[in-house]
């Protein structure tokens, strides 16, 4: 495996972010991306009841939805990164095409294919898994390990 403690600790962090709900579609303040960049940054992701989230919004976050949406997977993306969002950048262990990739794993899940938000959260997590698996280059048995951990006990 390429990287594998990388691919723990990013498992791990959205594992918490999983548990503690502070991940969701289509919001820059809770998004797969920004539960990275705040595990490794420090920064704090706090939901309210009405569902919305404080914190801080990385700067990352911001820009990963406009380079998805140019369809510019094949490109060189870390050159376009500049300012607090290449520290922020930096500090995962992945480049931007990988946080491209990921988020795009995250938010392709198809609402309507679910039951509820939380199997909405769920069924994004398990795609985000295995884009990391393929970044990784995780065997099937890591990777249904990695699973795993997103079942609560």
């Amino acid at each position: 495996m390429i990287k594998e403690n990388l691919f723990h600790k990013t498992i791990g962090i959205l594992v918490n972010a999983y548990m503690n709900d502070t991940l969701e579609h289509t919001n820059c303040y809770a998004c797969a991306v920004q539960n990275i960049v705040a595990g490794n940054m420090g920064y704090k992701i706090i939901p309210k009841p009405n569902g919305h989230y404080l914190g801080d919004c990385s700067q990352i976050s911001v820009v990963i939805p406009n380079l998805r949406y140019e369809n510019t997977l094949t490109a060189n993306l870390d050159a376009t990164v500049k300012g607090n969002a290449l520290v922020e950048l930096q500090s995962t262990g992945y480049s931007i095409n990988d946080l491209v990739s990921i988020e795009y794993a995250f938010e392709s899940i198809y609402r309507n294919d679910c039951i509820d938000k939380d199997d909405y959260v769920f069924k994004g997590l398990m795609s985000v898994v295995d884009c990391l698996a393929k970044i990784h280059e995780a065997d099937l048995t890591e990777t249904a390990t990695a699973k795993q951990l997103f079942i609560p006990a």
